[in-house]
């Protein structure tokens, strides 16, 4: 039988048995028939023999040729990570390891080969070393988009570490990416957030805004943030534009309530709008019940925590004017 006949003979075999498996004894005459063939034959059908078995879940009797592949062509990516795959299958994660990072070296951006070391990473709990793997595979990747998500997965990994600060860097570096859409600003914004850095939390707000002038979560968070650092003028300058387009949310005339008891402005103005306000949570107290504990509670926690004079008064106002509302929430 001459290499044609051979390699059709594997040819078919990969159609016909790609759900079942050859026998030990057809795998061993295959084997037989492939010594006789060239080094690129060869490399092709042990692949293919491999392929299969590895289809059909024989993974330990996929491990011979799919090896035997990998040593006459290292460059037979498709091989490699078939057979990094069936030793993480039979549990041999270092093999696995070692045989993925040898892939790598060769195919450094290939997706196949950084799930199997996902998969390891998130199987053995290594978090941190999984946030840097994000990072490293971040620093080699071309594609926009890729990038971005490999830096966020990265600074979600770390924040749930409690790993702020550096999770705020792989936020700022997921920025520079220019794929960032609104959802990636809020992700980021509400990270700075939690830091306190409420300045840099406005400006990713107002990239939201950018991409989307209408966005009422984004802006709506943007009059919360200037009222939280006290500007209590230019809070209510943008509540007043969210009620002239709009962009209302529940939280907004919690916003206004709150902005009106600090402001001074002619008493007309803050009656409509303090009225307006009232007769709306009056309305639908039962869906922002949920919100306004949320800020009772944050502002009585921020009153207990180490704060200047000026952020006190702002937030003793706070509580008081939340107190004031609760008539608001009681049924008639």
């Amino acid at each position: 039988m001459d290499k044609n006949t051979d390699l059709k003979i594997y040819s078919d075999l990969d159609r016909r048995l790609r759900y079942q498996a050859p026998s030990p004894q057809k795998t061993k005459l295959l084997h037989s028939r492939i010594l006789k063939l060239s080094q690129t034959e060869a490399d092709v059908s042990y692949k293919m023999i491999g392929e299969v078995l590895h289809s059909s879940d024989e993974f330990q009797r996929s491990l011979f040729p799919l090896k035997r592949a990998t040593i006459i062509n290292p460059k037979n990516i498709i091989a490699q990570i078939c057979l990094a795959d069936s030793l993480l299958k039979l549990g041999k994660e270092d093999k696995c390891f070692f045989t993925i990072q040898k892939a790598l070296s060769i195919s450094p951006r290939e997706s196949a080969l950084h799930s199997l070391i996902i998969k390891i990473l998130k199987g053995q709990n290594r978090l941190h070393d999984l946030s840097s793997f994000y990072q490293e595979t971040a620093g080699i990747m071309k594609d926009e988009k890729s990038v971005l998500n490999l830096y966020l997965r990265s600074a979600e990994i770390l924040e749930n570490l409690k790993m702020v600060p550096q999770a705020l860097e792989q936020y700022k570096k997921a920025s520079e990416a220019n794929a960032m859409r609104s959802q990636h600003y809020v992700q980021y914004a509400n990270a700075l957030i939690r830091q306190g850095l409420l300045e840099e939390a406005i400006v990713q707000f107002e990239h939201i805004l950018k991409l989307d002038p209408t966005n009422e979560l984004a802006i709506n968070n943007i009059a919360s943030l200037h009222y939280e650092l006290g500007r209590v003028e230019k809070a209510f300058e943008v509540l007043e534009y969210i009620m002239k387009n709009g962009l209302q949310t529940n939280m907004t005339y919690l916003n206004l309530l709150l902005v009106l008891e600090c402001l001074e402005k002619d008493e007309e103005v803050i009656k409509k709008y303090k009225d307006r306000a009232q007769h709306y949570i009056q309305r639908n107290r039962e869906e922002i019940q949920l919100q306004y504990k949320i800020e009772l509670m944050r502002a009585e926690k921020k009153l207990e925590s180490d704060i200047d004079e000026k952020t006190r008064e702002l937030y003793t106002k706070k509580l008081k004017t939340l107190n004031m509302m609760s008539s608001l929430f009681e049924s008639s």
